[in-house]
């Protein structure tokens, strides 16, 4: 694509090296979704994107990574590898900003729990982001979807639940920069490998933002999902590490149990999966929470174990959850929680009631940490990231 080429222009004029009839015939989908071709081109690489499906819908989420509601998803190659590119669509001054978040996060991230940006391009109307491609979409879809043809079973499970942890740890403390993720969930996690040997990988950094350990940030506006926001970041926009142990708990429960956080009913309030666990800790039958599609193939100790880990994750008080170094000693090490962690004294006048309402002062919003936006067109490549196939 010539550097005077309208981007807009580029895609409906068909000027890409995809075949017109095949466009044409692309463009006809059973399933409703536009398909576009186009390919892109920087110095000695080639990216060939054979053609694109839009998956973006007004009223539900679709993903070939793992997706906000305002992107475009599509698979192409580099040298003959899958990779994912991620399209900004209608973009906006909000938008920009999660975008180029998303850039600097993960351009000095390289671990094997977060998934990997080869690079990308950034123009005036065109913005794309290239990662390796996930072929198992995310953890969301394998437990909540009745099509998934992925069937968790319990060592695969707990496996994912390390995964994320450590993936979780490098983030808050063994990275160059020391990330808050603010939307861990279950969307955001992908799944690479094989049935068997699945690997569980973070994505999605448009809200993250640097957080040392021990530090608190306040912020104005509140990013995240609602179901796994902890309490003092929803409540009064007090931000840091914890905020990330306190949906990985969340995370945790949805993993064991195989249910969804949040669940709507008609003409009833949302049901909450937290809830629903504290009221079985309290009554003591906290094992009722195991997804019954186990049925009886799974570690009743290990479930326990992460199960009380998940609670204490998501404690009210921040300074009573773990870290996820600790975190990882419980699920990896099979040590206790008791055994890696010592509750610091609390002061009772600053523990946080469970279902009170939003504080004025933290607004929910998807706003992302400022981060500017370029005026110029750019192409980047993350040059190590990228496995040349000959």
């Amino acid at each position: 694509m010539s550097e005077n080429t309208n981007s807009s222009d580029y895609l409906k004029n068909i000027t890409c090296e995809i075949s017109n009839d095949v466009y044409a015939t692309a463009r006809i989908c059973p399933v409703s979704l536009k398909y576009y071709g186009f390919c892109l081109r920087q110095g000695n690489y080639t990216v060939t994107l054979h053609f694109a499906e839009i998956v973006y819908s007004e009223g539900e989420d679709h993903s070939i990574l793992g997706e906000r509601v305002f992107d475009i998803y599509i698979q192409a190659q580099i040298h003959g590898q899958i990779v994912a590119v991620k399209k900004l669509s209608s973009p906006s001054k909000q938008k920009l900003q999660e975008f180029n978040t998303e850039v600097h996060s993960l351009s000095s991230l390289k671990h094997e729990n977060v998934v990997r940006l080869y690079g990308g391009y950034s123009g005036k109307e065109l913005h794309l982001l290239i990662y390796e491609y996930m072929e198992h979409k995310s953890i969301a879809d394998a437990l909540f979807e009745t099509r998934s043809r992925l069937k968790l079973d319990w060592k695969t499970r707990r496996e994912i639940c390390i995964g994320i942890a450590k993936g979780l740890k490098y983030l808050h403390g063994e990275s160059r920069l020391q990330i808050v993720h603010r939307d861990i969930k279950a969307q955001n996690i992908l799944l690479s490998g094989t049935d068997g040997n699945l690997t569980a990988k973070i994505s999605d950094f448009g809200l993250a933002t640097l957080c040392e350990e021990g530090n608190e940030n306040m912020v104005s506006k509140v990013a995240g999902t609602h179901g796994y926001l902890a309490p003092e970041y929803a409540m009064r926009g007090i931000l840091s590490q914890k905020a990330d142990v306190y949906s990985f708990g969340v995370l945790l429960l949805e993993i064991v149990s195989g249910k969804s956080n949040a669940v709507s009913r008609p003409t009833q309030e949302t049901v909450f999966l937290l809830d629903t666990a504290y009221v079985y800790n309290k009554e003591g039958r906290l094992a009722d929470l195991v997804d019954k599609d186990l049925s009886s193939c799974y570690d009743f100790t290990e479930a326990m174990r992460i199960l009380n880990l998940a609670m204490m994750c998501t404690s009210q008080t921040p300074t009573l959850r773990p870290t996820m170094s600790e975190v990882v000693s419980v699920l990896q090490d099979g040590k206790t929680v008791e055994q890696v962690f010592v509750a610091p004294p609390t002061d009772s006048s600053s523990m946080i009631m469970a279902g009170a309402s939003l504080s004025s002062s933290a607004e929910i919003s998807s706003t992302s940490t400022g981060v500017p936006s370029s005026e110029f067109s750019s192409y980047f490549m993350i040059k190590e990231n990228i496995e040349t196939k000959n």
